[in-house]
Formats: C-alpha cells, structure tokens, sequence
C-alpha cells in the first residue's frame, strides 16, 4: 500500500501514515502542533528527518524602528581585542569568493547517539514594533543514516534594491544569492532567499536569510503582530585580531581565533579559524568551530556538545565561477 509522509507543524516530526486514510491536521501527541501533509519536492530536499525546535522565545520590541533595532543588532557585544587592521594584506574580497556559478558541496556526519543543535535569531519587522522569535533545536538523524550533503550555489550580486538590501543598514553590502541545490540535512529548508554578504564598515561577511509571514518560526508571535517577512543574520567570518569576537545577540558569538596548521586533510597549510559558541535555553549549548582557506571559503566545521562532536562538515567539492 502506498504511503504518504506527514510534517509536524511545530517539531518538525516525520511520520508515514497510508495514502488512502485521512490524517491530514492530525494532533501530534505530546506537542502543541499538527501534522500535514508534505510536498513531494519539500520531502525530496528536507530527507526523512528535519530541525526539531526545542525552544521558541519570541520577544516584542514596541516604538523601535527597523534602522534602531538593526544599529543595536550589531553592536550586541563588544568587539574584544585589538581594532581592525585596514592596512592588512589579507583582502575581504578575496576571503570567500562570490563570482557567479561558484559551487561548494559538503559532507556532513552525524556520530552515532548524536543530535547536532541549532540557533537562529530572527527579527519580523512590523508596524508597532519588532518581533524577535530565538529558535534553538536539534536535528535527529533517521535511523541508519549518518551522512548528509548540502550543495550551495552562488547565484550572482544582488540589486541595491531587492529585499532586504533596500534598508537603509544595508546600503553599501556586496551580496550574492546562494541556491541550495542540496540539502538533505534540511539546514535551510524553512528559508525564503539566503544570501552572503559582505560588510566593508566592519570587515565581516555575514549571511543573512528571509524567511515567509507565514512560517511556523511566528506561531508564538503575539496575536495582531503582521510581518512582511522575517530576517536572520549572523556572522560568518571577518577580518581583525586573533581573539576578537563580533555577535549579534548575547547568545550566540564569533571569534577569530587566528591562523591554524594542524587541520586534518589540511595539515600544513593556514586556514583561518573561528569559533561559535552559543548558549542557549534550557542547556542548548554547543560550540561550531569552522576554518576557512583563502578564496575558498569554509572548509571543515566541528559542532561539540559537551566536549563531544555532535557533527563535521567537510568540503568534497568546489568549483570557482568565472571572474
């Protein structure tokens, strides 16, 4: 008998109920959200399992404008360490290349008994105010599979004018798009656009996602709060001093821990090394640390929960477009 794969709205939950019953909107016990039926291209890219979101805090910020709120997202934290050096010979244009047709392919492991964790800080811009959803979760991997790939492509520059480039605080960006031809991890499946962004005022690239009115990341928004669309940014990498932090909220911060040597498969040559660390609600707590070769972009990530790897990326492919 044919079967059709149900989502729950709200954890992410997958389950397989047979074609010809009608379970669609069916209360998903012991959890606030309801199962639907899920589109066969959305099951494609998302794979069997997808980001459980454990927490949901969502703040309201009344009589602060878009530009206020945005100035105070960037400075959450103080930048520690020493200023940015302008003079450095190491090129934030050079740092992760953004030509048109650039394609980077990973491999992600999961160990066994592991759920890696995820954070994401969004802010939904309305008429009385921002609405700010935290969203912290963890990804299951379905039984026996311990290996994802994600297929990031660039899709070309963006215009001074297309959302969310046409704020005022973003003015100045060099952006490109990025398609996910891949990602069977569903890392970005609820995200409308995904975009890399370079900020020449502060030295950093910063990738930036919109996200639907109509998501389920706005469930707990307060009853009256419309949004035209919701926007993520956290940065990636960045230019300064060895031991200098930058962040957008007091929970999740990037530093530069300088240049590493001893990167496995990469022994010998210099990558850039950054560490996330976040700390969430409730014990989410992990740190990601990521290292970046010049021109290329990121090319391994460790995520640790309680000393433990929770999941790597490596790069298995990257093809530079043209200049």
């Amino acid at each position: 008998m044919n079967e059709v794969i149900f989502r729950c709205d709200f954890c992410h939950k997958l389950i397989e109920l047979p074609a010809n019953t009608h379970y669609d909107k069916l209360q998903h016990e012991g959890c606030s959200g309801r199962f639907h039926k899920v589109d066969e291209a959305k099951t494609s890219k998302a794979g069997s399992s997808g980001w459980f979101p454990a927490v949901i805090i969502v703040a309201v910020t009344l009589g602060i404008t878009v530009a206020l709120f945005f100035g105070l997202f960037k400075g959450a934290l103080p930048f520690l360490g020493t200023a940015v050096d302008k003079d450095s010979p190491v090129n934030l244009y050079d740092s992760i290349p953004f030509e048109a047709g650039t394609e980077w392919v990973y491999k992600i492991e999961i160990p066994a008994g592991q759920s890696p964790e995820t954070y994401r800080y969004i802010l939904w811009p309305t008429a009385m105010g921002i609405v700010a959803s935290e969203v912290e979760g963890a990804f299951d991997p379905p039984p026996g599979k311990k290996s994802f790939v994600i297929n990031i492509r660039a899709k070309g520059p963006v215009n001074s004018d297309q959302h969310p480039f046409n704020l005022k605080e973003f003015s100045g960006f060099d952006a490109i798009e990025l398609e996910i031809i891949k990602d069977e991890i569903g890392f970005f499946d609820q995200a409308e656009q995904v975009f890399w962004a370079k900020d020449p005022a502060h030295f950093m690239v910063v990738e930036m996602a919109t996200y639907p009115p109509d998501s389920e990341l706005t469930r707990f928004a307060p009853a009256g709060f419309t949004a035209k669309y919701g926007l993520g940014t956290r940065p990636i990498f960045f230019i300064d001093a060895p031991k200098t932090a930058k962040s957008t909220t007091d929970k999740d911060r990037l530093g530069f821990w300088g240049g590493d040597t001893r990167v496995p498969h990469y022994e010998g040559k210099m990558l850039s090394h950054f560490r996330r660390e976040v700390n969430g609600t409730n014990g989410h707590n992990f740190t990601e640390d990521m290292w970046f070769e010049l021109g290329i972009g990121l090319v391994r990530l460790e995520q640790k929960i309680g000393g433990k790897t929770s999941m790597t990326w490596s790069l298995l492919e990257f093809s530079r477009g043209a200049k």
